[in-house]
């Protein structure tokens, strides 16, 4: 799917706008199927990740120098860069159409995350979306900063591990074939039978796994543009327990960072509950996360609504009783986002220092399964000649 930028006649006016399909024909089918006539009609220019960053930094700041949204992008549009002054040129357009900052900034990055999305949201339709930006930022700071410590974590275990599966190819490409054969008239165990069966299908076995997991991603990763497959998806998740808190606990985290932000623009409870709810990526989890804001409408206080949703833990819906019941909520929920973060770090640091003992423990154990596979009928046969 592609997305393309046309200008269009209406039965009443010329309209501006953009519209997703596989190719331009079918894109033009699809507008003259809602009453328009196509006057022309571009493959847009893809925006990547790194571009929304420049652009939502340099915005951010211009905007805390008291610059207005039209003047700061109409700066940013001046510069030499192409890609940024494109992107501030286009967002410009769509704003003078009438379109909200944060469904223009959806439609440009769709594989932005949700969450992005949703405290721009917030930002937006409470006029703090200098706040927003500043909050994203900083978010964004910090999960870069996790990213390298945790690549950094990563590097011995992956060349461990890589050393591993060029060692396993070597041997079952190379040393196996020539021992199989040696074999065949020496008693061997199931084990042994086993590993030998594999000789000489090391590479063509990494190249189906490999295809296979790269198969399996890129049809999950297609999956979830779809919202009945991303929904079938995360009930999926949903049934495995281990997956499931750690999903859950990340949509928690979403939702309380948003309604922090939310509650520290004054916004109402419900509306802040309900803002809040659309950062949540995971489908079933941002669906429970709106129905709190029925339930707070039928008068059911915060703590009761968010407890029925299972996302959160006994303790942090302890929290927000005693919020609720002192007036202190939005200090509140601001340190329970504090805490989900320094608790995502903790999490991550714990798993990335496990890795490199796993890791040399996988080598040892292959090499030690492979050796025995090799070294124990060796010694047979030296026993069976002397």
């Amino acid at each position: 799917m592609r997305f393309y930028d046309y200008k269009a006649q209406s039965t009443s006016s010329e309209v501006h706008g953009s519209i997703e399909a596989l190719n331009k024909k079918h894109a033009i089918d699809e507008l003259n199927k809602r009453g328009l006539k196509v006057l022309k009609l571009n493959s847009r220019f893809r925006f990547n990740e790194n571009i929304f960053w420049i652009f939502i930094r340099q915005l951010t700041i211009l905007s805390n120098q008291k610059i207005t949204l039209a003047e700061s992008i109409s700066i940013i549009s001046s510069q030499t860069d192409t890609k940024i002054s494109e992107l501030a040129n286009r967002i410009n357009i769509e704003l003078e159409n009438g379109k909200e900052f944060h469904l223009i900034l959806e439609n440009l990055f769709p594989k932005l995350p949700s969450h992005i999305i949703g405290v721009l949201r917030i930002g937006s339709e409470r006029r703090g979306l200098d706040r927003a930006m500043c909050a994203i930022v900083s978010l964004k700071e910090t999960e870069d900063a996790l990213r390298q410590e945790v690549n950094k974590a990563l590097a011995y275990p992956a060349f461990v591990t890589l050393f591993s599966l060029i060692a396993l190819i070597v041997i079952f490409d190379v040393v196996l074939p020539e021992f199989a054969n040696l074999s065949e008239s020496i008693k061997t165990n199931g084990i042994q039978k086993i590993i030998l069966t594999g000789a000489g299908k090391g590479y063509s076995t990494f190249i189906i796994f490999f295809w296979t997991v790269l198969v399996i991603i890129t049809s999950l990763e297609l999956g979830k543009r779809s919202r009945r497959i991303a929904t079938l998806i995360d009930t999926l998740i949903e049934k495995f327990p281990v997956v499931s808190r750690i999903t859950k606990s990340r949509s928690a985290g979403e939702f309380v960072n948003s309604l922090s932000l939310a509650l520290d623009l004054n916004c109402e409870i419900s509306d802040g509950v309900r803002l809040a709810a659309g950062s949540v990526k995971n489908k079933l989890h941002k669906k429970k996360l709106l129905f709190v804001t029925d339930e707070l409408k039928n008068g059911i206080p915060l703590s009761t609504a968010l407890n029925q949703t299972l996302l959160f833990s006994n303790l942090e819906i302890a929290s927000i009783t005693i919020a609720e019941n002192s007036q202190s909520l939005t200090q509140t929920i601001k340190i329970l986002a504090s805490e989900k973060i320094k608790t995502r770090l903790k999490k991550l640091n714990l798993v990335t220092q496990i890795l490199s003992p796993m890791a040399i423990l996988l080598l040892g154990g292959i090499i030690f399964i492979i050796a025995y596979t090799i070294i124990t009928p060796m010694l047979m046969m030296q026993n069976a000649i002397g």
